[in-house]
């Protein structure tokens, strides 16, 4: 997905009037250790993020998306809602609260709102013998992408939404 999003917004045609930057973090399993090094040394300002996307987890989708810290930014999660409801893109977003499970915990931590997205359904294998990419149906990446961009689009295009 990462590299999906990178390429499209590389085209000119899909160009936001914003910075977008792409960036994958190690050791997550260890401790958020690579997401938590960026956040005590940024090559960004952290007050110059608008807003973090971490994805994560998106091999299925059939059953929808699960966001965390939606409950802590409920007019973002608003707005991906309604354009969930305009796309048709998953059957449901679920809302979670705050929970340090992903790389976005180190950024939301130092008050830049973040979500961090992943898919229900499919398969039920994950860090196990199972877990492998063949396994993975990817049921709504697609969708997934359509939501993920219309959401970063629509950020850019009403800064209020922040």
């Amino acid at each position: 997905m990462l590299l999906e999003l990178a390429a499209y917004y590389a085209l000119p045609e899909n160009r936001p009037a914003y910075s977008v930057v792409f960036i994958a973090f190690g050791a997550e399993e260890a401790g958020l250790v690579g997401s938590s090094f960026f956040v005590n040394h940024p090559l960004v300002p952290l007050d110059r993020i608008r807003f973090l996307v971490n994805l994560d987890l998106l091999g299925t989708g059939s059953e929808g998306v699960t966001v965390v810290n939606a409950r802590e930014l409920p007019s973002q999660f608003q707005l991906l809602q309604r354009l969930n409801e305009a796309r048709h893109a998953v059957p449901s977003l679920l809302a979670r609260g705050r929970a340090a499970n992903s790389d976005h915990f180190p950024f939301s931590e130092q008050g830049v709102p973040a979500f961090f997205l992943y898919t229900r359904g499919g398969i039920t294998a994950y860090h196990d013998v199972q877990d492998r990419a063949e396994t993975l149906p990817l049921t709504a990446f697609a969708s997934v992408f359509g939501l993920v961009s219309s959401f970063l689009d629509a950020l850019g295009a009403h800064p209020t939404a922040k």
